[in-house]
């Protein structure tokens, strides 16, 4: 969950509507103009996006006269609403413990995805769950 988008948007390549059950088409000005039509998505705030510090860089590059020009564009939906300092904050305590449980898993040798006993096994530069066959991660056993 980002402080620039919607709580309800899901992702567009996925789906064709956001979890409140609005189209994308709907709220996207010009939405078979494929080039630019992400920033025409009332969802995200691209000016709000761009301006978060990257993970590698910290710093991003300035938006462009043709990036800006597709923002200017941009649609708005009724339903948009973006996350309070809580909700990202609890969102951010659900998916470290998502996470801690799945590391957990993996060391206790339990696959993450089907709970159940496993053995790892190292294939090539991975390592794998065996009976089940899942990747568990890339690195050495």
């Amino acid at each position: 969950m980002k402080k620039y988008m919607c709580i309800h948007y899901n992702g567009t390549w996925q789906n064709l509507t956001c979890r409140a059950g609005v189209a994308y088409r709907d709220v996207t000005p010009d939405p078979d103009e494929r080039e630019g039509s992400a920033l025409r998505l009332p969802c995200i705030d691209p000016v709000a996006q761009n301006a978060e510090p990257t993970m590698i860089s910290g710093t991003r590059r300035p938006l462009s006269e043709s990036q800006l020009a597709h923002i200017a564009r941009r649609g708005t939906c009724e339903k948009l609403r973006l996350p309070t300092d809580e909700e990202i904050a609890e969102d951010k305590r659900q998916s470290d413990a998502r996470f801690k449980e799945h590391m957990d898993n993996i060391k206790n040798d339990i696959c993450p995805t089907h709970k159940i006993p496993i053995v790892k096994k190292q294939v090539g530069r991975c390592v794998y769950a065996e009976p089940c066959g899942c990747r568990l991660y890339q690195g050495k056993i």
